[in-house]
């Protein structure tokens, strides 16, 4: 996925990145921008959700790159907030594309390239259309009554 170009233009200005591109770019399908901001992913397994804190290393308009405390499958998915200027943050969805050890032994984190699946509603705009989903129920209910 691609994230639209607004919404990217609003999470590279939150996050204050610079304008330089990664030297790995050959082989990127988007120019990344390289940054340090800290952020947390959520995992999903079998017991609910893990939160661990990250580094944001570079983001392109379709995917992120992060150290991570722990090793990740590829194919593993996880959810980042991404902040936006002026709004609420951006919930995304992503699948690990790869994850390498980064650092020594004792101290290791993990690098780990994700691709963006798509944007998630946020808490916000779920609680802003629940009114109105709600009348929409109330009009649904009445006409099939």
């Amino acid at each position: 996925m691609k994230i639209p170009t607004q919404m990217f233009a609003e999470i590279v200005a939150s996050l204050d990145a610079s304008r330089a591109a990664s030297p790995e770019m050959e082989q990127r399908h988007a120019s990344r921008l390289d940054l340090q901001h800290s952020a947390a992913v959520i995992t999903y397994d079998g017991g609910g959700g893990r939160s661990a804190p990250v580094c944001v290393h570079d983001v392109s308009p379709r995917g992120i790159c992060l150290l991570h405390p722990s090793a990740m499958t590829p194919g593993e998915q996880f959810v980042i907030h991404l902040p936006r200027g002026g709004g609420s943050p951006a919930p995304m969805l992503c699948t690990v594309a790869y994850c390498k050890p980064e650092g020594d032994e004792a101290g290791a984190s993990f690098r780990v390239g994700a691709e963006f699946v798509c944007a998630l509603e946020s808490d916000r705009a779920r609680a802003a259309r629940a009114p109105q989903q709600q009348e929409i129920d109330r009009i649904r209910r009445s006409i099939l009554a």
